[in-house]
This record gives C-alpha cells, structure tokens and sequence, in this order.
C-alpha cells in the first residue's frame, strides 16, 4: 500500500460523472497571530493497493501534528481493500473535511498516514506567522 496523491484544499466536490474537483490547493497557512482557527479546509488523498492486498482488513490512521508533536487531529478507519479483478492494483480515494482547526503555533507540521500501524507516508504543510 502506498499514498500516490495528497493535496490540501479549499474545497472539494465530486461531479456528477465522479471525477474528483480540487480546488484552492495549498501547501502553507498563515496568520498574524496564534492561536488561529482555520475555518475549513479539505484533505484530499489516494491510496493505492496491490493485487495481493485485495480483500484484506486494513486499518488507516490519518493524524496531523505540530512541530511540537502535539496532535491537532486524528481519524481512525477500518476497511476492506476492494477486489482488484482486471487491473494490477486497486485505488481509493478519499476526502477529509476538517472544519475549525485550531493552530497553536507556527511551523512545520505533518500529516501522517499509518496502515496496520505502519507509517507508510508523511506530507508537510507549513504554518506561518506574518505581518
């Protein structure tokens, strides 16, 4: 299992024939001050699974933390990997919206996504202080 795509976004939505709309894509935040609440903002991710991996139990965590390791946020998820069929490998994607999140402190912050209890990727999003 592997993460192919992550991206934060202003908004997602998914159209009628199911394409996935990204919109607003960032990879920084700002403030004049902190403690700041972000009003809303949408996580937006693909996994992808081996033919191997198809029709096991798995267990996602996804959990965003501060450079001070304090964690802002964590989601907790159990499926099953779909079954692959006619293709070599089976995707997912899926879409968090997280909606007040409130930032203590500039830096470097992390979203990590574990699968079984194993880290399998990192993405960085960095939370700056301006004036």
């Amino acid at each position: 299992m592997k993460i192919t795509l992550c991206r934060f976004c202003d908004t997602y939505l998914q159209t009628s024939d199911n394409k996935n709309c990204m919109i607003g894509l960032f990879d920084s935040i700002g403030s004049q001050s902190f403690p700041f609440k972000q009003d809303t903002f949408h996580l937006c991710f693909e996994m992808e699974f081996e033919v191997q991996e198809a029709n096991k139990e798995v267990e996602l965590v996804v959990r965003m933390t501060s450079e001070s390791s304090k964690e802002l946020f964590a989601v907790n998820a159990k499926f099953t990997v779909p079954d692959v069929q006619r293709h070599s490998r089976s995707r997912i994607f899926q879409n968090f919206k997280v909606q007040n999140l409130e930032f203590t402190e500039p830096g470097v912050h992390k979203v990590e996504f574990q699968i079984n209890g194993k880290l399998v990727h990192e993405e960085l999003i960095f939370v700056a202080k301006f004036d």
